[in-house]
């Protein structure tokens, strides 16, 4: 959700059923309630071939006006043509074909409440620590060891997705935010650090924040984790 407009957002998975390497057909995609309106999708997938019996993530995006009824929103699918042919991921298409429209299953995944396998498709991000460090003059000096694993079941092309830190100090109600791009981060188990500062936090020695953890996308917010902890201090 937003506050001028929702985003309708799905992943689909193609598989390359054939026994020699192929490129996979540019998808096209329509968000609609099936009253009429239809709502452009923006499609990202990988532009490169897949391998036999390889799976390739596309996501499928659109903005959509606050008074559509997300619940009844629907995929209509088809495959990219131009020049009466089928048009490789990376060439833009001027029609379709093979429509196939798909009920799209509610988002049911609770945000994690101990920072462990928080969803990032095709992404998965565990916290295994998060000292926040209160430094004096405001500033936070943060680190944070971290365990980034990749889905290497799935072929995929750029992932536009980000994490947001956000320190809410229980206190004063300050936010801290960091915004990390995912290619900051290292696969495997890596330690993260940066510092923040809020003048409200001038005089705090001690006390409690509660960390929220958001996948960004377009500047949309999913809680994905959050987690209360005790700051450290000097």
């Amino acid at each position: 959700t937003g506050s001028g407009s929702n985003i309708a957002y799905a992943e689909i998975v193609m598989e390359n059923k054939e026994s020699r390497l192929a490129n996979l057909p540019k998808l096209v995609g329509f968000f609609t309630t099936g009253n009429g309106d239809y709502y452009k999708a923006t499609v990202s997938q990988q532009e490169t071939a897949t391998v036999p019996g390889g799976k390739s993530l596309v996501t499928l995006w659109a903005k959509v006006p606050r008074t559509v009824d997300t619940k009844q929103l629907k995929l209509l699918i088809g495959q990219g043509v131009a020049n009466n042919k089928l048009v490789a991921p990376q060439e833009e298409p001027t029609a379709f074909v093979n429509a196939a429209l798909f009920e799209l299953p509610p988002e049911v995944k609770e945000p994690s409440k101990t920072l462990i396998g928080m969803d990032l498709t095709p992404y998965t991000l565990s916290i295994r620590s998060f000292d926040a460090k209160l430094v004096g003059g405001g500033m936070v000096q943060v680190e944070m060891d971290y365990e980034l694993h990749i889905d290497q079941n799935y072929e995929f092309g750029s992932v536009e997705h980000k994490l947001l830190l956000q320190i809410m100090d229980n206190g004063t109600g300050a936010l801290l935010e960091r915004e990390v791009s995912l290619n900051e981060l290292s696969e495997g188990y890596k330690t993260y650090s940066y510092t923040v500062s809020d003048s409200s936090l001038d005089d705090r020695s001690y006390g409690i924040y509660t960390l929220n953890v958001y996948d960004v996308f377009e500047g949309q917010r999913r809680l994905i984790g959050t987690q209360s902890l005790f700051y450290s201090s000097n």
